[in-house]
């Protein structure tokens, strides 16, 4: 397998830039995720490392050779699409061994790369059907096959998942850790589900119209995102966000206020009094009480997962979510207490949007 490395690379369209000089390093079997949401560019940029896009601006690297101007066939890379690509008038077996046959390979070396494919894939007993005949996850089975027969550099995966169902993809995202795992493949996974993002990626690319806003461990963008636009991305339910105005107490310690209520702030926030603030909270780092007469959140609406309650909240006017996996006896319209640990929030500049602390 091998490394990535983009240096300033920019895509545009005519007069409109939609990549604005991305610098990011894969190393050799590691798995990176790009992720952001529909328009941020990632799918571009996965497809400028393919060499299916033109690069406007910069270069790529694949094992320190220079691969601007290498055709897509010459890079030596596998790709795997979200409409599976297959050959429908083609067996299973067929539709692996494709690239295989025009390589002028021989028959018995093919035939031994289709059956170990088909072995690491489950697919053995399928290699006789035509594509039609397939549900939609062992299609896209057969297409990662496809792309498994021909040892590639690297595997990069254009959102392979969203034509499956809910089950199906999560079914199907353990099948592609798992094969990853087994192949010590390099990777570079496409995706807009930060879900699929944080259960796949060794690290993952957050990207934000055309530019990288943070990379880092799943865990790492979690619990330490740079930015507000990171921190509203990565987490589900989606973080919680309120704007105050930095005080200090009579001990000079940092508050804002949610409606007449004073919250503390975390520590080190003195530098920034007076200025107006971002306070992100997650929905599963606010305690909540039951439902009382003199609580300080009015419930708007409860949603039961089994394993967790969700509460859609709303207190002096701001709109909060709960996550809890206590069994709350609350309905719409109960008031309920909701606590804020300064030691879990995130605070962000409000013009910026960058991290304060």
């Amino acid at each position: 397998m091998s490394s990535i490395a983009i240096r300033n690379l920019t895509k545009s369209y005519g007069s409109v830039q939609v990549l604005h000089g991305i610098d990011l390093d894969i190393a050799d079997e590691e798995f990176v995720v790009l992720v952001g949401p529909s328009g941020c560019g990632k799918s571009t940029l996965l497809r400028m490392i393919a060499g299916l896009e033109d690069i406007t601006a910069g270069d790529l690297h694949i094992d320190g050779t220079r691969m601007n101007d290498v055709s897509p066939q010459k890079r030596d890379l596998a790709m795997v699409f979200q409409s599976y690509a297959l050959y429908p008038h083609m067996t299973v077996a067929e539709n692996m061994a494709f690239s295989l046959s025009l390589r002028g390979k021989q028959k018995s070396a093919i035939e031994r790369e289709v059956g170990d494919a088909a072995r690491i894939l489950h697919l053995e007993d399928y290699l006789d059907r035509l594509p039609k005949s397939l549900s939609g996850g062992q299609r896209q089975r057969v297409a990662m096959g496809r792309a498994i027969v021909r040892h590639p550099k690297a595997f990069l995966f254009d959102e392979p998942l969203s034509n499956l169902d809910a089950k199906l993809r999560t079914h199907m995202r353990a099948e592609i850790k798992q094969l990853h795992q087994s192949l010590g493949a390099t990777s570079v996974y496409v995706t807009h589900d930060q879900i699929e993002a944080m259960t796949l990626a060794d690290r993952i690319v957050v990207m934000n119209a055309g530019r990288v806003e943070q990379v880092g461990t799943p865990l790492e963008l979690f619990d330490r995102p740079r930015t507000r636009f990171v921190a509203g991305f990565i987490g589900a339910p989606a973080m919680n966000f309120f704007e105050g105005k930095v005080e200090l107490n009579e001990q000079g310690k940092p508050h804002t206020h949610i409606g007449p209520s004073p919250v503390a702030l975390p520590e080190g926030m003195e530098s920034q009094a007076g200025a107006i603030v971002t306070v992100g909270l997650r929905p599963q780092h606010i305690p909540v009480s039951a439902a009382s007469t003199d609580g300080n959140a009015r419930v708007e609406l409860v949603e039961q997962t089994g394993c967790e309650t969700n509460l859609l909240l709303k207190l002096a006017g701001i709109d909060f979510t709960v996550q809890t996996r206590d069994r709350l006896e609350v309905n719409a319209g109960d008031a309920v207490n909701l606590e804020f640990d300064s030691r879990n929030m995130h605070v962000f500049d409000s013009n910026s949007g960058q991290r304060l602390n």
